[in-house]
């Protein structure tokens, strides 16, 4: 596994990912998994193989999230398991905010309440998400995808259509974001969002550079 390439790998776990599309009956967690980069828990142990069966927990990179199906349903939770090697496949890691953004196609942002503390949720040009965080100290850093919840994950990957912006009209189900407006932004930000983010410096010299 370690010669494949990340376009390569997903090639081989389709199957796999389709599994768990059909037993939940919900197909958006498919491009989920994928945008997301979550591999199946079991791709850690020497016995795991790329034949089509149910995978029932998914981890992200960082191997801080854990995507569960239970009971026909798909859960995330903190990952509380043995540690696992924090392998990154993103070329793009180690590159600035404003390099990903130029090569994004969409931000999902989400706004809290009172404060200038903000989730960044980028799709890139290649079609896999990339997550950043200012929380209080104005520090933006590097996320992990799960975290905004699959709420706010399925109604990105399932959009058909989007000019300028939209706000989201669905809350997060993750308690720690019940109170965060989310909005969809088409990239490069067009200025009627602006009046949305007048309050959140920071956000709105990443969006527009000011």
């Amino acid at each position: 596994m370690r010669n494949l390439s990340l376009d390569q790998f997903y090639k081989r776990l389709a199957k796999k990912i389709a599994v768990v599309g059909g037993y939940i009956e919900d197909k958006s967690i498919c491009a989920i998994i994928k945008s997301c980069r979550l591999k199946p828990l079991s791709v850690f142990s020497d016995s795991f193989n790329f034949k089509t069966a149910l995978e029932l927990e998914w981890i992200d990179e960082y191997g801080d999230i854990l995507l569960e199906i239970k009971k026909k349903k798909a859960k995330t939770r903190l990952y509380m398991g043995a540690p696992i090697p924090h392998i990154t496949t993103d070329l793009f890691k180690h590159e600035t905010v404003d390099f990903i953004i130029n090569h994004s196609k969409y931000a999902c942002i989400g706004l809290f309440p009172s404060t200038q503390n903000f989730i960044l949720l980028l799709m890139g040009t290649d079609n896999y998400f990339r997550c950043y965080v200012c929380i209080d100290d104005g520090i933006v850093e590097y996320g992990v995808p799960l975290m905004v919840g699959l709420k706010i994950l399925k109604y990105c990957v399932t959009m058909k259509a989007l000019k300028y912006f939209k706000k989201l009209p669905i809350k997060s189900e993750k308690k720690a974001l019940k109170d965060v407006e989310w909005f969809i932004v088409s990239l490069p930000a067009h200025k009627l969002f602006m009046p949305n983010i007048i309050a959140y410096d920071q956000l709105r010299s990443i969006l527009y550079n000011e």
